[in-house]
C-alpha cells in the first residue's frame, strides 16, 4: 500500500528534494500558485480541491474558525468532488502510490490540506502523514497498511 503525504513547497523544495528521489512519488498540486508544464508523469494539478472563493472567504474574514473548517469538510463531501478524493485514496490504496499533496507556502495557511487529510483520515480510515512525521521514520511510513 502507498501512503498520502501533505506538505507545501518550501518543505518540498528545501527539505523533500534533497533526501528523497521524487520519482518514488506521485505529485498532486492543489494550488492556484503552483503549476506544472505537463513534462512529469508523476505531477498533476487538481485544482477543484481548494476551497472555493465563497469558503475561502470565510477564512481571510474570519481565520480559521469552526465555520471555516465546517464548510470545506462539506464541500468534501459533494459528490463530485468526494469522488475526486476517493480516486486519491484508491491510488495509494489500491495502486500503491505514494501521493504528495503539495499547495504553495501563502496557500498552506488556509490549512485545507490539513482538512484534506482529516477528511481522508475520518472517511477511509488511511493514515495520511506531514512530511516531518513521514521524515521521522520514512521506512514504516511506507510499509504500514492503515491504522
Amino acid at each position: 500500500m502507498g501512503l498520502i503525504m501533505k506538505m507545501n513547497s518550501k518543505t518540498f523544495m528545501k527539505k523533500f528534494l534533497r533526501e528523497y528521489n521524487p520519482d518514488d512519488f506521485q505529485f498532486l498540486l492543489i494550488s492556484e500558485n503552483i503549476t506544472t508544464s505537463g513534462e512529469h508523469k508523476n505531477v498533476m494539478s487538481i485544482k477543484a480541491l481548494i476551497p472555493p472563493i465563497n469558503i475561502a472567504s470565510i477564512y481571510v474574514n474570519e481565520g480559521m474558525t469552526k465555520e471555516y473548517k465546517k464548510k470545506y469538510l462539506e464541500f468534501l463531501k459533494k459528490d463530485n468532488i468526494k469522488a475526486l478524493v476517493t480516486i486519491i485514496v484508491n491510488a495509494a490504496v489500491i495502486h500503491n502510490n505514494n501521493i504528495v499533496l503539495l499547495c504553495s507556502k501563502s496557500e498552506d495557511e488556509f490549512g485545507y490540506l490539513d482538512m484534506l487529510c482529516e477528511f481522508i483520515e475520518a472517511e477511509y480510515k488511511m493514515k495520511t502523514y506531514s512530511f516531518n512525521k513521514f521524515d521521522k521514520d520514512p521506512e514504516r511510513a511506507l510499509q504500514i497498511d492503515n491504522k
